[in-house]
């Protein structure tokens, strides 16, 4: 959530009310130049700061307005708004395109590099690329002999043998560096959005780049870009009839006022107040108010702005913006195919056990391999995000975008298995090969959090011996237990990741369970068992659906944790089926807990058996799936899936 800062004293003359919603208020299409009259009768004019396209009402903090939040701040004694647009907008390459900014909006302008820097820090919960386009831009292409002058209204104004560069707020002072130029490369396209990166200092500004028009956007923030009023230190006292009371005292006031005061005022106080206040007011009425201290009513313009009408969903800064995923609507096991197009979609196991479409993840449609996908579920809110794998770093994704956390990549190339536990995430390559990190289950803590953290090779606390499970995991499962054990382990609330090894038709009906085990102090993998798992083919129809591939892998893995109970689920890539592990038949002797990095000494579990047995089928159509990389599982973890 965005933090508010702590509200502004009123403008000098009171005014209206602030409405509840800013939505009520109608800006004009663009907006106006500083200064005009208030849009709002006031009750005692001023001429001291006019008012000016009232979005924030002389307010700070986050309010609803146009679908979305309204953010206004204080800088340097002005009230200024920003108003992030959606995660994936109109695209704008060009002032003459069209965003998505609501009327009387544009892409936000700084005004100073103090106003930059507010702005970049209140929105880094965004993310980087909501403030990358800055609503500046020149109206010729190639260089400029006004390239050489700082990018800042004053500056630009100065040059006169050149065509300088503008904003979208024309009328109003920007600033993008201060006492240098941007040293733009002059490959640059009349009318076209600069790309910024880091604010760097005061003089130096933004790094920018002008390369042609090829720097388009989808996501940005949005801005009036102008100040409402400047707020005085204290009011002010206005210069029609005064608020205060008549400076003739009465000799003892009381709690409440007088009902009826005396009907012509004196020069000298009244002895008292008649035994019976006359019900009729004064014959003649002033314009001023009741005669009580002013500072005993209320602000025209609360100090202290009443709740947002839409709370903030989690208690924490998240990083990303895409739209939580639908559960109500798709509650049975999900998995992200990539299709033989090459794209990539979200497809859902329907009561046939066929998996058929929820949506295309168009974000990805550039990536070759886009797999580790796992479901986040915020406990604050109860929402689910969709998350996965892209260019070796953590994403979060929807129909239509994708954000990715730009800190540290993962320590496992190649990361193609993954599973939640509460706000961490747990991934590794699933052959548990490639380079010197991937023998190991690695984790991203406090991934609710606008800066989580990336476990290192120095976190490691068990390396992975392979060849105990035939050389592969190919998905994770979560499983934790709450004051009564799940796993047989003498431990009442451990929390595990469980995976299914190669499996073999033609040679045997086992296969390996891999069970990792979670260090609650640390939540890191510290010890991990291999167990032996046979599959139990009762409810399985041969004639309808027959065995078609001699080898499977288990590409895709399910938990689910709701009132019915708990349900593990893995799905064979050869599409023999959905297979369920019997959760009362994990048991783990603590002598078959492997542990430590020398993995040479470590293990598999001779003497305990799990079951998988049957319970549907799962089928992809014309895709694939032989493949680690070409599909991944991952679900609503409190949904109630129909198996």
């Amino acid at each position: 959530s965005l933090l508010a800062l702590p509200a502004r004293p009123p403008p000098p003359a009171p005014t209206a009310a602030p409405s509840a919603v800013p939505e009520t208020f109608s800006p004009s299409a663009r907006p106006t130049p500083r200064p005009t009259a208030s849009p709002r009768p006031s009750a005692a004019p001023t001429t001291t700061s006019p008012t000016i396209l009232a979005v924030c009402d002389g307010r700070t903090g986050s309010f609803p307005y146009a679908g979305r939040t309204l953010h206004c701040i204080e800088v340097d004694g002005e009230i200024v708004n920003f108003w992030p647009g959606p995660s994936r907008g109109l695209k704008t390459c060009k002032v003459s395109d069209e965003t998505s900014c609501p009327a009387g909006f544009a892409p936000w302008v700084p005004r100073s590099y103090n106003h930059a820097k507010a702005v970049l820090d209140h929105a880094d919960v965004l993310g980087r690329p909501y403030t990358e386009l800055v609503g500046v831009y020149r109206d010729s292409s190639g260089k400029s002999a006004c390239d050489k002058f700082p990018l800042n209204s004053d500056a630009q104004a100065a040059c006169s043998d050149g065509v300088p560069w503008t904003s979208v707020a024309p009328d109003e002072p920007w600033w993008l560096s201060g006492e240098e130029d941007l040293s733009v490369s002059g490959n640059y396209d009349s009318g076209c959005w600069l790309k910024t990166f880091d604010l760097r200092s005061s003089s130096l500004g933004f790094d920018a780049d002008d390369k042609n028009c090829e720097r388009c956007f989808t996501k940005y923030i949005c801005s009036t870009n102008v100040v409402e009023f400047y707020p005085s230190p204290a009011p002010t006292v206005s210069p029609g009839p005064s608020a205060v009371p008549t400076p003739v005292p009465t000799p003892g006031p009381t709690p409440t006022p007088t009902p009826a005061p005396t009907p012509v005022p004196t020069p000298t106080p009244t002895p008292g107040p008649t035994a019976t206040p006359t019900p009729a007011p004064t014959p003649s009425p002033t314009s001023a108010p009741t005669p009580v201290p002013s500072t005993a009513a209320p602000s025209p313009v609360p100090t202290t702005p009443a709740p947002s009408a839409v709370p903030t969903p989690s208690p924490t800064r998240r990083w990303w913006r895409v739209q939580p995923f639908d559960c109500a609507a798709h509650p049975n096991p999900l998995q992200l195919i990539k299709t033989p197009d090459s794209g990539f979609r979200v497809q859902e196991r329907g009561v046939d056990g066929v998996f058929g479409d929820v949506y295309d993840a168009a974000a990805f449609a550039t990536s070759n391999t886009v797999s580790a996908a796992a479901m986040y579920r915020d406990e604050a809110t109860g929402e689910h995000f969709a998350f996965a794998s892209f260019g070796n770093r953590l994403c979060a994704f929807d129909a239509g975008d994708q954000d990715c956390w730009q800190g540290s990549k993962f320590r496992s190339s190649g990361a193609n298995l993954a599973a939640f536990i509460g706000s961490t995430y747990y991934y590794t390559r699933g052959d548990f090969g490639g380079n010197k990190n991937a023998d190991a289950v690695h984790a991203v803590r406090d991934v609710d959090k606008y800066e989580p953290y990336v476990s290192t090779d120095a976190d490691v606390r068990v390396r992975v011996k392979k060849n105990l499970f035939g050389g592969s995991v190919f998905d994770l499962a979560a499983v934790v237990e709450r004051g009564a054990e799940v796993f047989e382990d003498g431990d009442v609330d451990g929390a595990y990741l469980v995976g299914l090894g190669r499996q073999h038709w033609s040679r045997t009906t086992e296969t390996r369970l891999v069970v990792f085990k979670i260090d609650p102090a640390t939540r890191l993998v510290d010890r991990y068992a291999v167990l032996r798992s046979a599959l139990d083919w009762t409810n399985k129809d041969f004639t309808a659906h027959p065995r078609v591939e001699s080898r499977s892998n288990f590409g895709a893995a399910f938990s689910y944790e709701n009132a019915a109970g708990r349900r593990v689920v893995f799905a064979s890539s050869a599409q023999w089926g959905l297979f369920e592990l019997d959760l009362e038949t994990v048991a783990i002797p603590s002598a078959c807990w492997n542990a430590g990095l020398d993995a040479s000494v470590h293990v598999a579990c001779p003497e305990s058996e799990t079951i998988l047995r049957y319970v549907g089928e799962s089928t992809v159509p014309d895709t694939d799936l032989t493949s680690m990389w070409k599909h991944d599982g991952l679900n609503c973890v409190d949904a109630t899936p129909e198996l």
